[in-house]
């Protein structure tokens, strides 16, 4: 059996860049992990800290870029590279969009898409045991605390609830 295919959105992989996490996708079992032209020059694009543009270079030599040339509609206040990246999704049964974005994610679960963010892959990274629950928690909170990444305060407490050792 082959690999599900994991389509990456620009934030998640620029917020684990941030965090020098970018292994992080290619650990991924199961999941051969690809990203659109247009995400490549998103997140290409900067402004960047130190070290996070050799990181994202590094990743687009490593993940498979693909291009998609599939009809592209307006769907609210989704991106055009957002779209496509569904629409991607769409197209390769079985694949999982990695994304942060709460409109996109919406738009990918009512077009029986599977989807996995920042903080399921840090769970599931954990589960498989390739990230302590600690380390997990620690990049959890950074994220929230030094780069932005807005999460609810419930969302927040369930998975430090979930990444607390048993």
């Amino acid at each position: 059996m082959s690999a599900s295919y994991l389509v990456c959105d620009a934030g998640p992989l620029i917020l684990l860049a941030k965090l020098d996490q970018l292994n992080l996708i290619q650990q991924q079992s199961g999941f051969q992990p690809v990203m659109l032209q247009c995400v490549a020059d998103e997140i290409l694009r900067g402004p960047f800290q130190p070290g996070e543009e050799e990181r994202l270079r590094d990743l687009t030599r490593v993940i498979p870029v693909r291009t998609h040339s599939g009809k592209r509609s307006p769907a609210g206040s989704l991106s055009q590279c957002d779209l496509s990246s569904l629409a991607w999704a769409c197209s390769h049964p079985g694949a999982w969009l990695l994304a942060d974005d709460r409109l996109l994610r919406r738009a990918a679960v009512a077009a029986g898409v599977k989807v996995l963010g920042f903080p399921g892959l840090l769970i599931q990274q954990t589960r498989l045991g390739r990230l302590s629950a600690e380390s997990a928690k620690k990049l959890l909170d950074k994220a929230v605390s030094q780069h932005q990444y807005r999460i609810s305060i419930e969302l927040y407490q369930k998975i430090s609830a979930t990444l607390e050792p048993h």
